[in-house]
């Protein structure tokens, strides 16, 4: 193996901010084809020309706004039709969006460019002066200790916030496209919703209507202090450990101790021994950084952390995405910082070879990015982070043909996600045929880093650490399952290391591998792959014919976990008429392209299907004792219809410095004895050329 430097994580924290901030410099000068450029200020007008980055006189001068600029390049091409690439160059400062910018077919081939020594914010919100202390005494009543000094309060109505928004049922088991309600950012961090507990978990003491019954008990005075509202809520892990919800309260009682959520309720139920948190209680505005909106008076109340004349207060406004792409063609947003905003920040909706490069995405109600549809659209070399859910979503590609999309997500670093939705909102998602998420950093993630169903997705060159914080049964690489014709995806030369299952989960199975097959996950190639410092490094869940190949494990007490979850637990799953007779029905699975590109599944049916057969495991460097174990459900079809050829388990493999994450091999190494390939390791979470970039910046 190669060598890694250990400081390279660096890069995405100081590097990419750098670009942004510093990188560009001063204007260079006009290009000499006026017409291919055109400029974007905050101190423009859209009665100028826009030709020029300062206004010179007269009519000679940038654009107010971006939509005057993009209808000038829409102009241009129809003036003169053979135009090629149209720069536009948008000067650093504040644009505070009241609506989506939208671009679409007519504005191919334009790059939408920051420039300056400052960053130029796309801003979905508006900031927030005219901050007052609480003179209510009603207010000042429900308020403690410190609070009643250091809680300000000012009139969104004052502000020009017509509507806080509401808050919504949100959760993990699907994504129903909600916004966030109004949120507060403060020197450019989101600050907190109020809620009790202000750190941690409280935790469900009982069901009294049974798991379904949406009805809860706790134990704790502490909501015996507050004024009942119509707009309180919970958010918890109320019955498992991978599904988190926002639910309604539709009534409690603060004396025994019991909630009664709105109908639904939990999509898995209620569970005694399970988390919870209530949030929006004016009462527990009670620490810097905590905020409750009013939303009768449309009053918000807040604990600023710093003294709110350091720095700027921001409310997002802008229900809608900041940026999209509908239908357009090469089309490159760069060097733009978008934020604040109760929807997501940029979302791609169809078209080719558009591109989000070296951009800080942040700050957001919902997702970083989102690739919805069309071809070779990438987001590249961004920074996300403090997002609603999740950083990237990219999807493309067609199940039915196995047509790929070739979207992808490339050397981002992407941190601190999932706020809202904390379970299955992972860092990049990877949807539909033939994506990729590569040379991505991606740390401290609730549940997983990077999440891939369908067929012939690439995740590969990805550093990931610190991920599945907060949940239980799940990986820092995940792979959906239940369903068997999800196939040809491959995980490869990924470094996962520092992932450990939170300590109140109970041990066992588990525990948060940093790659997971999940239910049946099948005919996957997860090769070449560095594993260190985790309790469980890989689990194949019951799948088949997959390949487990040339992996290096390093201090992993359980460096490969399988099972045949198909034979006890899950036996359902192979019902008649069940899941996966419906599902491999749905793609003519053991016919036409399917039964071309994947020859197993062709003769699935000739097999036993319900078992995890053909599963193949060579080459892999374990220094514990054992590489396979097989989860206990009473059986042990998982080991015995193992294949596995080569590996080196048992026998230390002389990493060079693993404790400094060097995965070198010595000359003298075992693994060159059993053709161990070597692992490209230097290229893990590196910046990778996504494609050609239209242009340069100025």
């Amino acid at each position: 193996m190669e060598g890694k430097t250990a400081n390279r994580a660096l890069r995405g924290a100081l590097g990419l901010r750098s670009i942004i901030t510093l990188g560009l410099g001063a204007l260079a000068a006009t290009s000499a084809l006026a017409s291919s450029a055109f400029y974007v200020s905050t101190d423009g007008s859209d009665s100028y020309t826009g030709l020029a980055s300062t206004h010179t006189g007269g009519t000679t001068g940038p654009f107010l706004t971006l939509e005057k600029a993009r209808d000038a390049v829409r102009a241009l091409r129809v003036s003169n039709p053979s135009t090629g690439v149209v720069n536009v160059w948008v000067k650093n400062g504040n644009y505070y969006r009241t609506t989506t910018f939208t671009l679409s077919a007519p504005d191919k081939d334009t790059v939408y460019g920051g420039f300056g020594l400052g960053l130029t914010r796309l801003v979905g919100g508006r900031p927030v002066t005219g901050w007052a202390r609480v003179t209510n005494q009603a207010v000042l009543k429900r308020l403690t200790g410190a609070a009643k000094t250091n809680v300000l309060q000012a009139s969104l109505a004052n502000n020009g916030i017509t509507s806080p928004g509401t808050l919504k049922r949100r959760m993990a088991n699907w994504d129903n496209g909600d916004n966030s309600a109004l949120e507060l950012f403060f020197k450019d961090a989101p600050m907190k919703l109020s809620q009790w507990p202000a750190t941690g978990w409280a935790t469900i003491t009982g069901a009294p209507k049974g798991a379904k019954g949406k009805v809860f008990t706790y134990n704790s005075n502490e909501p015996k202090t507050w004024q009942k509202s119509a707009d309180m809520w919970v958010h918890g892990f109320y019955a498992t450990n991978w599904s988190d919800s926002h639910e309604q309260i539709a009534s409690y009682d603060a004396t025994k101790m019991t909630v009664n959520l709105v109908a639904p309720g939990p999509y898995y139920g209620v569970g005694s021994g399970f988390r919870f948190v209530f949030e929006n209680i004016l009462e527990e505005v009670n620490k810097p950084g905590e905020y409750y909106v009013d939303r009768t008076t449309k009053t918000l109340y807040f604990w600023p952390p710093s003294p709110i004349n350091t720095g700027t207060a921001v409310a997002s406004t802008l229900e809608a995405p900041i940026v999209t792409i509908t239908g357009g063609s090469n089309i490159t947003l760069s060097n733009l910082v978008v934020e604040g905003g109760r929807g997501s920040g940029v979302v791609i909706n169809s078209g080719s070879g558009n591109l989000v490069q070296n951009c800080m995405i942040r700050n957001l109600g919902r997702m970083g990015a989102e690739i919805k549809a069309g071809t070779n659209n990438g987001v590249s070399s961004c920074e996300i982070t403090q997002v609603g859910e999740t950083g990237i979503l990219v999807n493309g590609g067609n199940r039915t043909t196995l047509v790929a999309g070739g979207n992808y997500a490339d050397g981002n670093h992407i941190y601190n996600f999932a706020r809202w939705v904390r379970a299955y909102r992972p860092g990049v998602a990877l949807n539909g045929v033939g994506n990729r998420a590569s040379h991505n950093i991606i740390t401290d993630a609730p549940h997983s880093a990077i999440q891939a169903g369908g067929n012939d997705q690439v995740v590969e060159y990805n550093e990931v650490a610190r991920a599945c914080q907060e949940t239980g049964d799940s990986g820092a690489i995940y792979m959906l399952g239940q369903d068997l014709t999800q196939r040809g995806s491959i995980v490869r030369y990924n470094y996962l290391h520092d992932i450990f299952a939170p300590k109140w989960l109970p041990k066992g199975w588990a525990e948060n591998p940093g790659i997971y097959l999940d239910d049946f996950g099948s005919g996957m190639q997860v090769y070449g792959n560095v594993i260190s410092n985790l309790t469980t490094g890989m689990l194949i869940g019951g799948g088949r014919d997959n390949l487990v190949d040339g992996n290096a494990f390093y201090l992993t007490e359980r460096p490969v976990v399988v099972d045949a979850r198909g034979k006890t637990w899950a036996a359902s799953f192979f019902a008649q008429n069940g899941p996966f007779f419906t599902k491999l029905a749905a793609v003519n699975g053991t016919s036409g392209v399917y039964a071309l590109k994947y020859p197993a599944l062709a003769t699935i049916l000739q097999h036993d299907y319900t078992a995890p057969e053909n599963n193949t495991y060579s080459h892999n460097l374990v220094p514990a004792t054992w590489m396979l174990n097989e989860y206990s459900d009473n059986s042990t079809i998982a080991l015995q219809l193992a294949i596995k050829t080569n590996n080196l388990a048992g026998t230390d493999p002389l990493y060079v410095d693993p404790t400094q994450g060097n995965f070198s091999l010595s000359p003298s190494s075992p693994a060159f004895g059993i053709g161990f390939q070597a692992i490209p390791v230097t290229s893990i979470g590196t910046l990778s050329t996504p494609g050609t970039v239209v242009n340069n910046l100025p």
